[in-house]
């Protein structure tokens, strides 16, 4: 439930947005600004050797599984 708390404040501080339903599940929307710095957070950090994955509209249920 930690993960609910997390997106649920994210909410409230309207850094999500609510994005309906699909397939019977609740989805949020990252605003694009909101999306603009943590790409921007994740190229910085990506410089000292931390990966990331991104991908726009891919509506994930769960972390993809990537391998490094």
């Amino acid at each position: 439930m930690h993960g609910n708390y997390i997106i649920n404040s994210l909410l409230s501080a309207c850094l999500l947005e609510n994005g309906g339903e699909i397939g019977g599940e609740d989805c949020v929307k990252m605003h694009d600004v909101v999306r603009d710095m943590a790409l921007w957070i994740a190229c910085e950090l990506e410089t000292k050797e931390e990966k990331f994955f991104v991908k726009a509209g891919a509506q994930l249920f769960e972390e993809p599984d990537v391998k490094a």
